[in-house]
């Protein structure tokens, strides 16, 4: 296994630790000061500090769909340069419904993930799918 690829499990995984925890400005941390934000409805530059600011109330959002965390399924990593990594990474996200039932969803992401200063930080995000679509289609949005 590349050094790289141990590096981009490590980041990952502290990542996803983060993102549980409701640390926002911590989570913002693994963003560049200004990074692209893609998904299904378009891409637009997104400042690190607007993104933290919003982050409370997505996590509100995905608490009240009964999100309880997301897991790291698989990371594939390709070294584009010295500095620059893609990662193509699956999360399993799982849920508690309010009728107690459990579920999880499986999503893809893109990320372009630049050393900078002797660390990472990612400069594109890309979500593969609408989330909001899976979840309303899944019937657990009110």
């Amino acid at each position: 296994m590349s050094e790289v690829k141990v590096q981009m499990e490590a980041f990952f995984a502290e990542y996803a630790r983060t993102n549980d925890g409701g640390d926002y400005e911590r989570e913002a941390g693994y963003f560049a000061p200004a990074f692209v934000a893609a998904g299904p409805a378009g891409a637009q530059v997104v400042k690190r500090d607007d993104f933290a600011a919003a982050l409370p109330k997505r996590k509100q959002m995905f608490e009240a769909w009964g999100q309880k965390g997301a897991t790291l399924k698989n990371l594939e990593v390709t070294e584009l340069d010295t500095r620059r990594v893609l990662a193509m990474t699956e999360w399993r996200m799982d849920f508690e419904l309010k009728d107690g039932r459990k579920d999880a969803l499986d999503v893809k992401s893109i990320f372009l993930v630049e050393e900078n200063a002797g660390r990472w930080e990612i400069v594109l995000y890309q979500a593969c799918q609408d989330i909001v679509a899976l979840v309303r289609a899944r019937g657990w949005m009110e």
